[in-house]
């Protein structure tokens, strides 16, 4: 054994490690080729510490080897606290260790410094985590603000914790999943810690909610809610109260706002956070469905992913965080301490069960949209090719980070190494999402979700009633019933539930019928009326089935399973037994309401001339709203046009179509999610105020619902075409959210505010006109496109603003009287040809950056002209301006101090 540990020294000093001497001789003896004397008498001394013997087993893992010469290239992160500040966190630790739970609060943040690379921030911080997993190690976990508007990796509000407390790299890929989707999650990464200049070694580093996270998911700034824990440390870790029920707890537990100082600073986010409380009461006392509270495509991706990865930790109701998107008044789940586990198998049904019974998760599933959004994207997930993508994306630095870890791990206490056991000495990531996803991939695949039967009818003799009966633990859909060449649609024949009471899947019109089981909630039966099922005199019984040719079928499906309806046998049964009727809740349509409406099919069409509307005119998922040459709608004042499909108008020069208000104004338009194009051609819109009054002078107030947009198109394409857009007293006057564009001979006149605000979109700006506008004429962020032919006369800020890492084109395009002609910020890029500006009060063209987030800015142009203006080009020390081949001269710029210069010019 010497003689080993002496050879394997001098193999240590060649991977340049101190402890690769110590490691390299323990993989030698945990080797198949290990000398069987030599291993057998290192393990057969049972004196060992505790300490060699898990780091032997730690040795022996299959990535030990690679692990040991790869580079750990994670950032280096340095983290100093005064020594009385220091002890604040020790005490409160030992105090935690007595109680065995953390009880934290504001008071607990002590001052410190925070530095990476060159760069040092001033922060708070303090110890965090309710259980000992995050404190009762070597690796202590610790919260950090930093203090004003700086961040570090992005972030501004993070915990810096031991990588064990939230699974290792399982953590890290189930938010990558879900960030890769374009849904909401914290970042999460690995840096190397050195506390008090003591090395720590490998630290996760998680983001906490914050405006920047929201920034970064490129959302909106909305507050985040979440379900107050109180109650929960009643029963848990210990049940300490017996007058507390566990299963009660969601339903009664208190609502809470994260950044609370800064939403009582904020008018608009106070009321946001009302809205938001309630729409989380409704879920609760079971007033408002899924659809009514959360966005229905994202929660259910959001679902379907924590399924595929057994992330239900971050499902728990003292866990899960919720974002309110102040553009369509929804939440949505956030990705945060998913802890993936090990196990192939769900801990539960979401829709029947969890880990409270009537939790929001089967709360929601009670939507038929969710449901359906959910089971879509389950299948999707599930599927090889799914897999294969992630892992080609992720799987590479997924190993790499492990490795590190792994190497971080070596030499280790035998409790740590003995920890990580599950969720990284034994972590097979891509072998057990296989696994996992076939299971769910055999689930969709059950060939009877529903049990059916019938009998003759009572009074027809020549009439079958079929009697339907979901099988599982889940919605299923019924689309009909079939027999030979015959069909029946299961909408059309059902009489149990009453048809206006049944349970209807929005988009396909199919039947839904409920799980089998939801706590309280009895078994649901469904029957079907098949009139004249049989021809001539025969009569239906037994007999007939058993003997006739064609069989009857019931056509059926998991609701939301993309597959083809399964077609299920059904007996008949003519000894006649009949269960109880359960009706369903009756059901509104708003729709009838609007009495000029004409249907055809899913088409709801407006008929030329003048029409009142006097509440808001909502268009549900699965129509389209056809506006025909001549249709007028005249809004009363509180009103507005909310529609989640496609709406054509199609108007003529002499006949367009108007859009405008009774009186002063009106609130204006949301489309959101709609799959197919809106087209406007030719439209007069003018009148609108806007929703809520924190950001628009002339709004409507709707408590936390806020559109900044007069029109808002909101991951719903649209094209505008000979249209006219004037007299509009919102923040922006068209607003186009997540989605493609175009913009071709529009006119934006009299706008108070900016005229086109483009956030994360593709698109082009053709031909288009816009006079006197009091903010930008057009604002981009996040986003492509096209600008050609355009023209600008009066901005009163920029005529163009590009930022976010936006990217531009302009061609032959004219700015006259603007504050700014070409504005190009925060790491976006304009390119400009055969274009003017002319009268810029502040600047023909600017290049320079904003927000420490992002970085420089670039213009470049060919033969652009700037006249009448005293400062043709400023360029911030960073940014470039190049025209016409030659680079310009850059300066410092304080970038405030140039805001409030363009706010004071005349």
């Amino acid at each position: 054994g010497l003689t080993h540990l002496a050879a394997f020294t001098q193999r240590g000093d060649e991977v340049h490690d101190a402890d690769a001497a110590y490691v390299l001789f323990l993989s030698e003896l945990a080797s198949p080729a290990a000398a069987p004397g030599v291993a057998g008498s290192f393990l057969a001394l049972s004196d060992l510490p505790g300490f060699m013997k898990a780091n032997y087993v730690l040795v022996r893992h299959s990535e030990v080897a690679p692990a040991l010469f790869t580079k750990n290239d994670l950032e280096e992160v340095r983290l100093d606290v005064k020594f009385k500040h220091f002890q604040k966190i020790k005490e409160k630790r030992r105090q935690a260790l007595n109680r065995g739970l953390l009880e934290a609060s504001s008071e607990d943040f002590v001052p410190g410094k925070i530095t990476s690379g060159d760069e040092s921030i001033e922060c708070k911080l303090r110890l965090k985590g309710d259980l000992s997993d995050h404190w009762a190690f070597r690796k202590w976990s610790l919260r950090v603000d930093l203090k004003g508007d700086d961040i570090m990796g992005g972030m501004s509000r993070f915990s810096l914790q031991n990588p064990v407390t939230r699974g290792y790299t399982c953590e890290w890929l189930f938010l990558s999943s879900l960030r890769r989707e374009d849904l909401a999650a914290v970042r999460y990464r690995f840096v190397n810690l050195t506390l008090n200049g003591k090395e720590m070694g490998v630290y996760a580093m998680e983001e906490h909610f914050s405006k920047v996270m929201t920034e970064s998911l490129e959302r909106r700034e909305g507050v985040v809610v979440a379900f107050d824990e109180y109650l929960l440390w009643k029963k848990f870790p210990v049940n300490l109260q017996d007058n507390v029920n566990w299963s009660s707890i969601y339903r009664t537990s208190s609502l809470e706002v994260r950044n609370s100082g800064r939403v009582e600073r904020s008018p608009t986010l106070r009321k946001q956070r009302t809205t938001a409380f309630n729409l989380l009461r409704g879920l609760q006392e079971g007033t408002l469905s899924g659809d009514e509270v959360f966005a229905v495509e994202r929660v259910g991706k959001f679902l379907a992913l924590c399924r595929l990865w057994n992330a239900e930790r971050g499902l728990l109701f003292a866990d899960v965080n919720f974002y309110f998107d102040p553009v369509t008044s929804l939440l949505e789940p956030i990705g945060f301490d998913g802890n993936p586990s090990m196990a192939l198998e769900a801990p539960y049904c979401y829709f029947s069960w969890g880990d409270i019974p009537d939790n929001w998760v089967n709360q929601a599933l009670r939507s038929p949209r969710i449901a359906k959004a959910y089971m879509k994207n389950l299948a999707k997930f599930a599927q090889p090719s799914y897999l294969n993508t992630i892992r080609k994306e992720l799987g590479r630095e997924e190993l790499h980070l492990r490795r590190i870890l792994l190497k971080d791990l070596l030499g280790e206490d035998a409790a740590t190494i003995w920890k990580a056991d599950s969720s990284l000495l034994q972590w097979d990531p891509w072998s057990l999402l296989e696994a996992r996803a076939k299971r769910i991939r055999k689930e969709l695949s059950e060939e009877r979700p529903v049990m059916a039967y019938a009998r003759p009818a009572e009074g027809n003799p020549r009439a079958l009633e079929v009697i339907v009966r979901n099988a599982l633990t889940q919605p299923v859909e019924v689309l009909g019933f079939e027999r030979g060449p015959r069909m029946w649609d299961a909408r059309e024949v059902l009489s149990d539930p009453e048809p206006a009471k049944a349970l209807i899947c929005p988009i396909g019109n199919t039947v839904v019928m409920p799980l089998q089981h939801f706590g309280n909630h009895p078994i649901r039966d469904h029957r079907f009326h098949l009139g004249s099922y049989v021809e001539g005199n025969s009569s239906v019984s037994a007999e007939t089935e058993t003997t006739g040719p064609e069989p009857l079928f019931a056509l059926a499906r998991i609701l939301g399973n993309p597959v083809a309806p399964l077609r299920i046998p059904v007996a008949v049964d003519s000894a006649r037994f009949r269960p109880d009727r359960l009706p369903f809740a009756n059901r509104s349509e708003p729709l009838e309401a609007h009495s000029f409406l004409l249907e055809e099919g899913s088409i709801l069409i407006v008929p030329p001339g003048r029409h009142e509307i006097n509440h808001d005119l909502v268009i549900p998922p699965g129509r389209e709203l056809l506006m025909t040459p001549g249709a007028e709608l005249h809004f009363a004042p509180g009103a507005t046009l909310i529609s989640e499909s496609p709406i054509r108008a199609e108007g003529t020069p002499e006949a367009p179509v108007v859009f405008t208000a009774l009186g002063e104004r009106w609130g204006g338009m949301l489309v959101s999610n709609a799959q197919e194009r809106t087209l406007f051609s030719p439209v007069r819109i003018s009148k609108v105020g806007g929703v809520g009054v924190g950001v628009n002078p002339g709004g409507i107030e709707r408590d936390g619902w806020t559109m900044t947009g007069g029109l808002t198109f909101h991951h719903s394409p649209v094209d505008f075409q000979h249209c006219r857009i004037s007299r509009f007293e919102s923040e922006d006057a068209l607003n186009v959210i997540g989605t493609g564009f175009v913009l071709r001979e529009v006119t934006f006149s009299e706008v108070v505010s900016d005229a086109f605000d483009g956030d994360f979109v593709e698109g082009s700006i053709v031909n288009c006109l816009f006079e006197e506008v009091g903010g930008d004429a057009i604002d981009l962020s996040g986003s492509r496109v096209r600008v050609e032919g355009t023209k600008v006369f009066g901005a009163a800020d920029k005529g163009l603003s590009a930022g976010e890492a936006t990217q531009v084109s302009l061609h032959n395009c004219h700015f006259e009287r603007v504050g700014f002609g070409i504005a190009a910020k925060d790491h976006s890029e304009v390119r400009v040809s055969g274009t003017k500006v002319i009268g810029a009060k502040v600047a023909g063209v600017a290049a320079y950056q904003k927000k420490k987030v992002f970085g420089p800015a670039k213009v470049k142009g060919l033969d652009l002209k700037v006249t009448e203006t005293d400062q043709a080009h400023l360029v911030q020390t960073g940014s470039s301006v190049e025209l016409d081949g030659r680079r310009l001269k850059t300066v410092h710029l304080d970038v405030e101090a140039l805001y409030e210069k363009e706010a004071a010019a005349p």
